[in-house]
């Protein structure tokens, strides 16, 4: 077991401000406090539409708080309250919080290296590139190894592509080994770590599970967005620190690192120039939710796993369900994320009292400069045409994308497009011309 100094904090008397005029559930029973959605003036003739939404996309639970009072509560299929579900990746969040109050408590520093606590040849990687692997790579997917295999976490399956800390790549195996570094830093296995911790304060229940190589999170609903909560007042349960190491907390909604603007330490941001998804091979310029506010953190797993936490607006939203088919389905479902957040506000309509959506993408550019390419129409039905500079080169490339990262179709010279074959989803449009290249996001209804 390894530990270090804790760093020193001043706790003023105005720990956090914000826990003033937000709502804590109790945590030893169920209740909730609510406040209705009409008097928040929104438009609550809108809800149907959202529910019958989320019914059509195999959803079980979806939850909306609102300074932490519930406002949106609504189970289908049977699936009551009191039933447990998985977070998916959206649980790497949660193990995040978990590494931050490890730190905090002097356990472990994230700069340390992770072989301090993996042992020697965790990776196949040359000894000296595995020695440059810190905790801190781990938590913010730039360790460097090869995401090929991505849940394996055996030595022979982690093996070297980059130096640490250049490269961004969704990878799953060197994030479950964030938990184990936890385990081995702690003494504690970490249900028993995490219960201890953040359970026993917050109320919430649930465990890791092992599943295969990965270590899943199970919940119920509530406990999901207790921790939204949590989030939401800066790592304080109303006034009891959870982690209240502010400089970890700060760094963790904040851009990990050049290569993924909206990437923390396991968490989505929205908001940032430019994004990279699992399994796209290229960055993608814009929000990573268009139709959400901005400032939207957001926990995201598989089969579409979501809890979005928006401080400045007092939201905290979640979704537990199935997969719901869209065509649009990556480890993390951005896109059906985003398909809520259309419909949210039009609930949220412009008599609320909560705003700030970006707005969706249209017939926006992404990469390179404004009017470097242009898709119209955008949706597009059958046929669409390409302008801009980039396909008024001489000679250049057309590909178009699907969000599982495949190359669908390519075309040299082309700027009408027949997609009438394709079926509806999301796909992305890469044009290249010598060293000059754009990205199109391109909606298919």
């Amino acid at each position: 077991m390894k530990f270090i100094l804790p760093t020193l904090f001043v706790l003023c008397s105005f720990t956090s401000a914000l826990a003033q005029n937000l709502y804590f559930p109790p945590t030893t029973n169920n209740f909730w406090a609510r406040t209705s959605p009409m008097s928040l003036g929104w438009c609550v003739g809108e809800i149907s539409d959202l529910y019958d939404f989320l019914d059509s996309t195999d959803t079980k639970a979806f939850i909306v708080l609102k300074d932490g009072r519930m406002v949106l509560e609504k189970y289908f299929d049977g699936f009551t309250r009191n039933d447990t579900w998985y977070w998916a990746s959206a649980g790497k969040c949660l193990t995040s919080v978990a590494m931050g109050v490890a730190q905090q408590k002097g356990f472990l520093s994230i700069e340390d290296r992770s072989s301090d606590y993996l042992g020697q040849g965790w990776t196949s990687a040359p000894l000296f590139r595995e020695n440059r692997i810190k905790v801190r790579n781990q938590i913010s997917m730039n360790t460097g190894l090869n995401e090929d295999s991505t849940d394996c976490t055996l030595p022979p399956c982690l093996t070297y592509r980059a130096p640490a800390g250049t490269r961004w790549a969704y990878h799953n195996a060197p994030y479950t080994l964030s938990i184990s570094v936890i385990e081995a830093a702690t003494g504690d296995p970490i249900n028993d770590f995490v219960a201890g911790e953040i359970h026993g304060p917050t109320g919430m229940d649930g465990e890791y599970r092992n599943v295969n190589f990965n270590r899943v999170y199970y919940s119920t609903p509530r406990s999901m967005a207790r921790f939204g909560l949590l989030i939401q007042n800066d790592g304080y349960w109303d006034t009891n620190p959870i982690l209240s190491d502010t400089a970890y907390f700060n760094a963790m909604l904040r851009s990990s690192s050049n290569e993924n603007l909206s990437y923390g330490y396991l968490w989505w941001l929205n908001g940032y120039a430019s994004h990279r998804l699992p399994q796209i091979p290229f960055l993608i310029d814009g929000p990573l939710l268009p139709d959400a506010p901005s400032s939207t953190v957001a926990a995201l797993g598989k089969n579409g796993q979501i809890l979005n936490v928006v401080k400045d607006q007092g939201l905290v939203l979640l979704r537990m369900g199935a997969n719901p088919d869209l065509n649009t389905q990556l480890p993390v479902a951005t896109e059906y994320n985003n398909e809520i957040w259309k419909r949210m506000n039009d609930i949220i309509c412009p008599t609320g009292n909560v705003q700030g959506a970006v707005g969706n993408y249209q017939l926006t550019t992404t990469g390179g400069t404004d009017g470097a390419l242009v898709a119209q129409p955008n949706p597009v039905v059958d046929e669409v045409r390409l302008t801009g500079a980039l396909v008024q080169a001489e000679r250049y490339e057309v590909e178009l994308w699907n969000v599982q990262g495949s190359l669908l179709q390519s075309w040299t010279n082309r700027d009408r497009l027949d997609l009438s074959a394709w079926s509806p989803g999301v796909y992305y449009l890469r044009v290249r011309s010598g060293a000059d290249r754009a990205f199109l996001r391109l909606v298919k209804p």
